[in-house]
């Protein structure tokens, strides 16, 4: 958020829910793959997938340290998704379940 600063609630929220909109519009696999292709860089679908590998990680009981040499993060990154992990379960466990 920190550097989405300058933007007034109402324009945030609008950004977010197309987001949500964009993401509801998939019908299928190949859909989802379109919209991401359309919406994310390259760089950003990599990120989001390699969250997902590493909450996948914790979820399974590796360490930290482990978890850092595998996926070459810092101790940051994963802190990141262990508190995401910890505050939003429900959305980890709907991608789960696709998985």
């Amino acid at each position: 958020m920190r550097r989405y600063k300058f933007l007034k609630k109402d324009a945030l929220y609008a950004a977010l829910n197309r987001l949500r909109a964009a993401l509801l519009a998939a019908e299928d696999g190949h859909d989802v793959e379109n919209i991401m292709l359309a919406v994310l860089s390259h760089d950003e679908r990599i990120k989001i997938g390699r969250r997902i590998e590493i909450a996948e990680m914790i979820r399974d009981g590796v360490g930290y340290d482990e978890i850092r040499q595998q996926m070459q993060v810092g101790k940051g990154t994963i802190a990141n998704v262990v508190s995401k992990l910890e505050k939003y379960p429900d959305g980890y466990n709907l991608i789960n379940r696709r998985i």
